[in-house]
């Protein structure tokens, strides 16, 4: 059985592919964010590109993160309870005792998650 593309067949093909390459261009991809830490009263900004693992002094002492694949997950802190540490990998991660506040600014996914349901000082 032979098969035969119709006129019809190429444009349904181009339109995909057109539509497609608009959506991508449109979201921007997930490697246009930055990573916004606050630590010990300081703010540090780190790019979604450049992956590997980062340390912060924060309140109690130091604090360490990994950024890969546009998330952050803290690796380890001096907290007693490891809350921040058993989060996983996220878009926004906090380490109370130390005073630590990771969160991924300018992405879809970031603003999708960081809904705040209370804030305190």
């Amino acid at each position: 059985m032979k098969i035969k593309i119709q006129p019809f067949d190429v444009i349904l093909i181009l339109a995909i592919l057109l539509i497609s390459f608009f959506l991508i261009k449109i979201s921007g991809g997930k490697n246009n964010g930055k990573v916004i830490v606050q630590a010990n009263g300081k703010k540090f900004e780190y790019s979604l590109q450049n992956e590997g693992i980062f340390t912060v002094q924060g309140a109690t002492g130091k604090t360490s993160f990994e950024i890969s694949d546009c998330k952050v997950r803290i690796i380890d802190s001096p907290c007693p309870n490891k809350t921040c540490i058993a989060r996983g990998w996220a878009n926004s991660v906090v380490c109370l005792p130390n005073k630590v506040f990771v969160q991924i600014e300018n992405t879809k996914e970031a603003e999708n998650e960081m809904q705040f349901d209370a804030i305190s000082n």
